[in-house]
């Protein structure tokens, strides 16, 4: 971890110890947790977002609380703002907010990142050509608003599988995998418009498939050094939702490749400063293959020994409804429950799961392999017996 100066908002592990509060710029719903976390440790900070109108529809609006809020209207407004409150860092809420981030901090010469490089931190295509020409493997990637554009460059590249996601990294899904170039076409329109709607950009991205199990690589860089504090091996659905989430062990052969190609991968996005998430799939024959990177906006939580296994199962709802007293109870009373995300309360409304941001909450385990690897089907059994009723059904 780098050690605690006025960038020490990046190592989550431990309160930040700063000199004024922080800017967290463009925050989303997935940095409600990080806020939280500035909470619990009595650091001061203040958001910053552009006035909703300006934002595309899908973003999230800046919050009520006028005290707590700077409307961004102009760089030097802000900067003025933030500069009269004290502001000793400035945080990106959101891959929305890397590049204002990155302006902010320069007007106010705090630690950030060049603003003129933003575009890569937030864009698979640019983050696939900077590594290329970093020399490092990479999923072959291409962006566009045309799908005949994309199509041509399919039957080019000639691949078994390729992947068709918003090229914005702050967009979270949904991604579709295909086969075939019908398949491409009709994954396409539904995309560019999810893309459109949370993100302002029409851009899709196809992406080679990498075969290989994928990870998340946590990071967080001071000064340009970069430090990985954790690897998660991830495994999915058939129907491509994340299954769970296993906290890779310090003992394990890959470790040291993963950890290797990350801090070079970061080098090559311009990465200075803050915290980001890497995600990567290793190839049975290529090794480590780099896929894309965004802005982490969620705190890293202490962890137990070493020597247990830590998993994250994520919730998959598979139709509307609300939380089943019952059954939930014995979801929290399983043996290896360490912690739960989300608002897991007896009736709360439910959705339907379509990807990480509509899944009901996160179970987290800790103990023996098997024994988690036990309590993991028992959660997914609960799902199929009526954890989420539906509506009207007894509780």
């Amino acid at each position: 971890m780098p050690p605690a100066t006025a960038t020490a908002h990046y190592a989550r592990d431990t309160a930040p110890v700063v000199s004024g509060p922080l800017a967290l710029i463009v925050p989303s719903p997935e940095s409600a947790e990080l806020q939280q976390h500035y909470r619990s440790h009595d650091q001061g900070f203040v958001t910053v977002s552009p006035p909703a109108h300006t934002l595309p529809p899908g973003a999230a609006t800046p919050s009520p609380d006028a005290t707590n809020t700077v409307l961004h209207q102009g760089l030097r407004s802000t900067a003025r703002q933030l500069r009269a409150l004290g502001v000793s860092g400035i945080v990106p809420g959101s891959s929305q907010g890397v590049d204002l981030a990155a302006r902010l901090a320069e007007q106010l010469d705090l630690p950030g990142n060049e603003p003129s490089t933003s575009m890569v931190r937030r864009d698979r295509d640019a983050q696939a050509k900077a590594w290329s020409r970093a020399g490092l493997p990479s999923a072959r990637t291409v962006r566009s608003t045309s799908l005949p554009t994309a199509l041509r460059w399919a039957r080019f590249v000639n691949v078994p599988q390729l992947v068709v996601a918003p090229a914005d990294t702050s967009v979270s899904g949904p991604a579709r995998t295909c086969r075939a170039h019908a398949e491409i076409g009709l994954a396409w329109v539904p995309i560019r418009r999810a893309a459109h709607h949370h993100s302002g950009s029409r851009h899709v991205v196809l992406q080679e498939r990498i075969a290989g199990r994928q990870y998340t690589v946590r990071t967080t860089t001071a000064e340009g050094q970069h430090t990985v504090t954790e690897i998660w091996a991830l495994t999915h659905t058939p129907a491509g939702l994340l299954d769970r989430a296993d906290l890779l062990p310090a003992s394990s052969i890959l470790n040291r490749p993963l950890k290797h190609l990350a801090g070079h991968a970061l080098t090559a996005l311009g990465v200075r400063h803050g915290a980001m998430r890497l995600r990567l799939a290793h190839h049975p024959e290529r090794g480590p293959v780099l896929l894309s990177a965004r802005v982490d906006v969620t705190p890293t939580h202490p962890r137990p020994a070493a020597r247990l296994h830590t998993t994250r199962v994520t919730l998959h709802a598979p139709a509307d409804g609300v939380l089943n007293r019952r059954l939930l109870r014995t979801v929290i009373q399983l043996p290896t429950v360490y912690r739960i995300e989300g608002e897991l309360q007896p009736g709360v409304p439910i959705t339907q799961t379509h990807n990480r941001h509509t899944s009901p909450g996160v179970v987290e385990l800790v103990g023996g392999p098997a024994a988690v690897r036990a309590d993991h089907d028992m959660i997914r059994r609960l799902e199929a017996r009526g954890l989420y009723a539906q509506f009207g059904d007894t509780l």
